[in-house]
């Protein structure tokens, strides 16, 4: 393939990120405005849009573990989950179904908690959260659990336990050091690589 038809774009997220990103002040005024807890360290527990299962456990993990935190979980479309979830009832967990503000739950997040998803991946490196992936699809998500380990952007945590270790060292890292982790996570992230996308192929159709 020559150079010259090679463009190297990030992957496309939703316009409404970008325009969030913009508007973003502090993670205080954010969850403030969602009427979340503005001082407590946050965690978003992401299944994605169908929702998967294990989010649950993972969410009852982190409610019993010492650590004084509030937790996010979205559970997507899957209804049957965010009823086990509010079923729980665990202190710090506030369950969500399908929403359409991810971004400003992100934006309102120091800590990302999700599979390898590429979507996923990408929405959370544009807010500036930290990644702690918790499974992966064989074959077609296994390299991205790679890259964010290896690129220092996240850890790989299988277990419930590896996430609760992994969350309180985050937590007990100096706020300068937090902060470098999200800046480092940030500069990452292409959050607008959609219309990068759009304009390439726009080019394209004015060539035909």
């Amino acid at each position: 393939m020559p150079a010259d038809r090679l463009v190297k774009a990030g992957l496309p997220i939703h316009p409404r990120f970008q325009d969030a990103i913009g508007q973003f002040s502090d993670k205080r005024s954010m969850r403030l405005k969602l009427r979340l807890r503005p001082h407590a360290p946050t965690v978003l527990l992401a299944g994605g849009g169908d929702g998967t299962e294990p989010l649950r456990k993972y969410a009852a993990a982190l409610a019993r573990s010492p650590l004084d935190i509030q937790v996010l979980a979205v559970a997507g479309r899957n209804q049957a989950l965010a009823e086990h979830l509010r079923e729980d009832n665990h202190a710090g967990v506030r369950v969500f179904g399908f929403v359409d503000n991810m971004p400003e739950l992100l934006l309102a997040s120091d800590l990302l908690v999700t599979r390898a998803g590429p979507g996923m991946i990408a929405e959370g490196l544009a807010c500036g959260c930290p990644l702690l992936l918790t499974g992966y699809l064989p074959g077609q998500e296994e390299g991205n659990v790679t890259e964010v380990v290896d690129r220092g952007l996240g850890r790989y945590v299988p277990r419930p336990n590896d996430l609760v270790e992994a969350v309180s060292a985050w937590f007990a890292e100096p706020p300068a050091r937090r902060l470098e982790d999200a800046r480092k996570v940030r500069a990452a992230a292409d959050p607008g690589a959609a219309f990068e996308v759009a304009e390439v192929l726009v080019r394209l159709a004015d060539r035909g």
